[in-house]
């Protein structure tokens, strides 16, 4: 799942170089001039792509895998708080009328539900449209798969400005049967901090991500298939618990 990819038109060899590998499929959304644009790959042996369809900020596939219905939307939402909001909105109705598989979304939101999520210089956070985010993740009756060891998602090029604008909502069924989620995200956090890199904080991001993006394709090779994790199904009223306590305080 690729957001901004800023291109208007995309022919089909160049989605494909973006996953070296045989036998991909996709799905394209356009970008809006020089903003936007979603691009979704997917492995045509692993899974059955049924159908696709995008609005403003959302591209979504339908797919069947392992005899059961899936929808995966990949998002990159506007700045503009309203046209979030119209966003969210669409999700849910999608997500009400569309029911007869598991849902996962995730992407860019550029909107966080509770002040901690973001820090820095850009502190000055909309306390009604964090509300609104957070009620959207609620009605979604998705799993927000929380962070392990890093906290936020997007770092200014400086370092000193940063948020969690980034994250997966997953149905229950998705956390327990894929539960390697967990798993990846702990090791993840462990070879992160093992990287010694000097240098500026955005030279240090760029070469931890290079570093860990091989890490991870070892990862993938050496030990996926071979774990399992069991995720509590209280982790959503967790979460919505917490936030509520953000929220009122």
């Amino acid at each position: 799942m690729i957001q901004e990819t800023k291109l208007i038109n995309l022919q089909e060899f160049v989605a494909k170089s973006f996953w070296k590998s045989k036998g991909i499929g996709f799905s394209f959304s356009n970008s809006l001039g020089r903003s936007g644009g979603l691009l979704t790959l997917w492995k045509e042996e692993s899974v059955e792509v049924i159908s696709s369809f995008k609005g403003e900020g959302s591209l979504g596939i339908k797919f069947l895998k392992n005899n059961n219905f899936f929808y995966l939307v990949n998002i990159y939402s506007s700045c503009d708080s309203s046209k979030k909001r119209i966003l969210w909105n669409r999700l849910l109705d999608l997500k009400g009328r569309f029911n007869d598989g598991e849902w996962i979304m995730g992407g860019d939101f550029n909107a966080i539900k509770v002040r901690r999520e973001r820090k820095g210089r850009s502190t000055a956070s909309n306390t009604g449209e964090m509300h609104d985010f957070a009620t959207f993740i609620e009605d979604s009756l998705l799993v927000d798969i929380p962070c392990k060891g890093k906290k936020f998602t997007w770092y200014s090029g400086d370092g000193k400005s940063m948020s969690r604008i980034d994250r997966f909502l997953v149905s229950d069924k998705v956390v327990d049967d894929w539960g390697v989620v967990g798993q990846l995200v702990g090791d993840r956090d462990k070879e992160w901090e093992g990287f010694k890199v000097e240098g500026r904080g955005d030279f240090v991001l760029k070469e931890k991500l290079r570093l860990l993006k091989d890490r991870l394709k070892w990862w993938n090779k050496e030990v996926f298939g071979r774990i399992g994790l069991e995720v509590e199904k209280g982790a959503r009223d967790i979460n919505l618990g917490d936030d509520r306590l953000e929220l009122e305080g």
